[in-house]
């Protein structure tokens, strides 16, 4: 489940006979009642980058000890149609595993179970018995945490995560292996002194330069005919890919948790919009986040890579790059089925899985992938010292309705599911996606992880992870109701006017108009709906 780009299924859907399960067609609820099925438990599923086998060997192992029959039903939208039945009440499924975020209005609405039991719930971690809420990585933690009615001061779970997608960057190692350097001499530890090529993926912004350089000089030098190369790709059907540099390089130059610019806020400030209040009540808001200087500064890194200042067209990537979907970038990059490749394009976790799900892997019917590749981490901003980060999403999560047929079986499957051997059969099922719980998946044993995976658990525990959460908040009344209730991004909601500006405008006046935009479209109603007070 992924959140930058819509996923397509298959038509026919398998049918797993061995287990009880059902795979039905339906794209939200059940056809019928538990009763008229002869299952139990009804989950709805969106069947997206993780596949099914996770969910199809969790609910067999459930079936086994409870003795519970349980149905399965994949979908292939985002919020597995929920809405229509959680409105209705009717035909609705036991847990809904969704990537979306609408799921917070569906508890402003009074349609979702809470899950304060299932926090509450101890289970199995190599470190003995332990609370879900304890088990749980404790900076996501809060994500999930709502008042059912605002300003209650009633905090409750309406949510359990499932995955912890980190998001960067991939390389076409075969290219880098013959790609020579040309220019300033760099590190012996992206470019051999002995050979003259690179031998590592770029680790500096100065270094992605010098990488991008010596990826259009070498595809100058590639006859007509032959595949050609461009030095990064991404796609503008699926524009917030961009966020994987913007969130990376944002954290470094403004700060993580500790501001470099007084008066600012960190990167982790960003998101409580200022408030700084404790109590939901007399909550603040400070629009001025929108102008940090480190989020200027990530804006402009990115269009000196990608924009050519004096045509104010996309330079150093694929030609007509807005109508490029993220799955034509997953192919583009792996498959040679294409004429122009990129060597490095933005990717997440699960590109392998994807592009494996897809066939992209071998498009000749060799038995051998057309390109090998590697994940890697966004370079890092000239003069950061500091852990690389890593913009990571989380989310994709599971909910239970407030008027669900077995609510407490639900619940019981989910705490099921945070059984660390349970995490660890979902990371290898999906072959490397990981849960945000307090296991590391490098010790998971026969995993048999490909080398793309190992460098996703890499960069996964050696970094910091920039997401859209106040991590400095003390406590869960202190997040701002804009951030739980609105969640705007620093682009307010506009992605396709953003990526427009990139091509006219600087990265102050880009985040000067979202400001203003904010101020004139938006602020009124947070003002008016959580009884802000607005700092001038």
């Amino acid at each position: 489940m992924k959140k930058f780009a819509k996923k397509m299924m298959s038509l026919a859907l398998a049918t797993v006979a061995c287990f009880t399960m059902i795979f039905a067609t339906a794209c939200g609820g059940n056809k019928g009642s538990t009763g008229d099925s002869g299952y139990d438990l009804r989950i709805t599923y969106f069947d997206g980058g993780y596949g099914q086998g996770w969910i199809t060997e969790g609910a067999k192992r459930f079936e086994e000890l409870t003795g519970k029959k349980v149905g399965l039903i994949p979908s292939s939208e985002f919020d597995c149609g929920a809405d229509i039945y959680l409105q209705s009440g009717k035909n609705l499924s036991d847990i809904y595993i969704i990537e979306s975020s609408m799921w917070k209005g569906w508890v402003k609405s009074g349609y979702l179970e809470p899950l304060d039991s299932v926090y509450d719930t101890e289970v199995d971690t190599a470190s003995g018995k332990q609370k879900i809420s304890d088990f749980m990585d404790q900076q996501v933690k809060g994500k999930y945490y709502l008042e059912r009615k605002i300003g209650n001061g009633m905090m409750q779970p309406w949510a359990l995560p499932l995955g912890a997608t980190p998001n960067a960057m991939a390389y076409n190692c075969d290219v880098l292996e013959v790609l020579p350097h040309n220019g300033v001499a760099l590190s012996e530890e992206v470019v051999s002194s002995q050979t003259g090529l690179w031998i590592a993926p770029p680790r500096t912004v100065s270094e992605l330069k010098a990488f991008i350089d010596d990826v259009n000089a070498y595809n100058a030098t590639i006859p007509e005919g032959e595949t050609k190369y461009v030095p990064l790709g991404w796609c503008g059907k699926n524009a917030n890919i961009l966020f994987y540099a913007i969130y990376s390089w944002w954290a470094q130059a403004q700060g993580y948790q500790t501001s470099n610019y007084e008066g600012e806020g960190s990167f982790a400030d960003f998101w409580n919009f200022g408030n700084t209040s404790g109590d939901t009540r007399s909550h603040t808001l400070d629009t001025r986040v929108f102008l940090q200087t480190g989020l200027q500064v990530a804006i402009d890194t990115l269009i000196d890579i990608l924009v050519d200042e004096d045509t104010d067209q996309w330079k150093n990537t694929l030609e007509d790059v807005m109508s490029i979907s993220s799955q034509d970038l997953q192919k583009t990059f792996v498959s040679n089925s294409v004429k122009v490749k990129p060597v490095l394009v933005f990717a997440a976790s699960y590109l392998e899985s994807e592009t494996i799900k897809y066939n992209y892997l071998d498009s000749d019917g060799d038995g051998q992938r057309d390109v090998n590749f590697k994940f890697m981490p966004v370079p890092k901003l000239d003069g950061y010292e500091g852990k690389d980060v890593v913009y990571c999403s989380y989310e994709d999560v599971m909910v239970v309705p407030q008027k669900a047929t077995n609510k407490e079986l639900a619940k019981q499957f989910l705490a099921f599911m945070c059984n660390q051997d349970n995490l660890e059969m979902f990371t290898k099922e999906t072959k490397g996606c990981m849960r945000p719980f307090n296991y590391d998946a490098r010790n998971i044993q026969g995993g048999n992880f490909s080398e793309y995976t190992q460098g996703v658990f890499d960069l996964y525990y050696n970094s910091l992870h920039a997401f859209e959460y106040p991590i400095n908040c003390t406590d869960l009344l202190s997040v701002s109701n804009v951030y739980r209730y609105e969640r705007p991004t620093f682009i307010g909601n506009d992605i396709d006017a953003f990526v427009k500006a990139l091509k006219t405008e600087n990265g102050r006046k880009i985040m000067t108009d979202i400001y203003n935009s904010i101020n004139s479209h938006d602020v009124s109603t947070w003002v008016k709906n959580y009884r802000l007070t607005v700092v001038q």
